[in-house]
């Protein structure tokens, strides 16, 4: 985050200019794991323009790319140091090849969701790549994720998710990332709160099927219904129609997240809203 810091001024967007894709437009879904991610690309990909492509790693890779640009560089730095000439054609080349991706899951859609949990930290060459993607962030009570981490058996482990302190420490972090993001992207950010989308789903899927610029579809508010394979963490309850059970979950386990809430202090109280 602190390197992001460094290179990632708003300034850097418009000394660069357009690098990437201008017409083509992922949809970016971002949050904490277990925040609603899963539920939220659920309900967009019952839109009959939207489709899923889960978790993708692509990014990743891209960014371990970037560091063979010049010797000794590393990103984000990388995007300080190499020729604008030389950004403009790999980072074009990153966006041809993730869009070619991401027609694989679904060649017709408008937009195709990427939900990797990783996203997050790479918000920033995504806005390079992407100047018109779309970018959605679930919020969730910092207990409620909390108890859900400890308590979730990641397919790929998350050790950070082995203890309260280690989970306390992610939260944070995690949100003064987004909330650096925040400040820097020129890219528009939906924020979701969970809270809100389990109670009032219809009012929540209408605002981020507006955010997208397409027209309301009914089957939105029915994402149980939706055929897509899921494959995280989510994927039992996401097959249930939506409801407000998991809302204040951690409050049975009150004594025992004692920890947690500390560590979390004004986050517990105060946590960021939309």
């Amino acid at each position: 985050m602190q390197r992001s810091r460094q290179v990632f001024a708003a300034d850097l967007f418009k000394s660069l200019g357009v690098l990437g894709d201008q017409t083509t437009q992922p949809l970016f879904v971002i949050g904490m794991p277990r925040s609603g991610t899963t539920l939220v690309e659920q309900i967009l990909a019952s839109h009959s323009q939207i489709g899923a492509a889960g978790e993708l790693s692509d990014l990743s890779g891209m960014v371990g790319s970037l560091a063979k640009l010049k010797k000794g560089q590393q990103y984000p730095h990388i995007l300080r140091e190499a020729p604008v000439a030389v950004l403009r054609k790999v980072l074009g080349d990153f966006a041809l090849q993730y869009t070619k991706r991401l027609a694989e899951f679904d060649e017709q859609a408008r937009y195709v969701v990427d939900k990797a949990p990783s996203n997050y930290r790479f918000l920033g060459l995504i806005s390079l790549m992407f100047p018109k993607a779309k970018i959605i962030y679930c919020l969730r009570s910092p207990m409620d994720t909390g108890l859900s981490c400890y308590q979730a058996n990641f397919a790929n482990g998350q050790p950070w998710a082995f203890s309260l302190a280690g989970i306390a420490g992610k939260l944070k972090s995690h949100e003064a990332f987004i909330g650096f993001w925040r400040e820097v992207l020129p890219n528009p950010i939906l924020t979701l709160r969970y809270e809100t989308l389990v109670s009032q789903t219809e009012q929540e899927a209408r605002r981020m099927i507006e955010f997208c610029d397409l027209p309301w579809e009914a089957q939105c508010v029915r994402p149980h219904e939706n055929s897509g394979q899921v494959q995280t963490a989510s994927k039992w309850q996401v097959r249930q129609p939506i409801n407000t059970g998991s809302v204040e979950r951690w409050r049975r386990y009150e004594a025992e997240l004692e920890p947690l809430r500390l560590a979390l202090g004004d986050m517990v109280e105060a946590p960021t809203t939309p």
